[in-house]
């Protein structure tokens, strides 16, 4: 399908919710084509069935990425548990312990 032109918020919508100002400074460093009309309204040209698919592939990276975060997070929280129990027992051993001797 041949590309469409399109407001910001439309473009927006089809890129995977992206603000219109995202929209427009991805098109003014020249990464989405686009045009202004005479009051000065962006427009921008976009192929809908080419956004949807990049989209797509995108929340697939987003997802996996944090699938792999979560697993990194549960492994480091397995090793690191045993250390914060101990200083947290420190902790209350040192708010047990009187400071000052009057």
């Amino acid at each position: 399908m041949p590309e469409q032109r399109m407001s910001l918020e439309e473009a927006g919508r089809l890129l995977g919710g992206l603000h219109p100002n995202t929209v427009r400074a991805r098109a003014a460093k020249g990464k989405i084509r686009y045009e202004k009309d005479n009051s000065g309204k962006w427009f921008v040209f976009t192929d809908p069935e080419k956004a949807a698919s990049n989209t797509l592939g995108a929340r697939w990276a987003i997802t996996l990425r944090a699938i792999t975060l979560g697993d990194l997070r549960v492994d480091v929280w397995a090793a690191m548990r045993p250390k914060v129990i101990a200083t947290g027992q420190e902790h209350r051993d040192c708010q047990a312990t009187p400071r000052f001797t009057r």
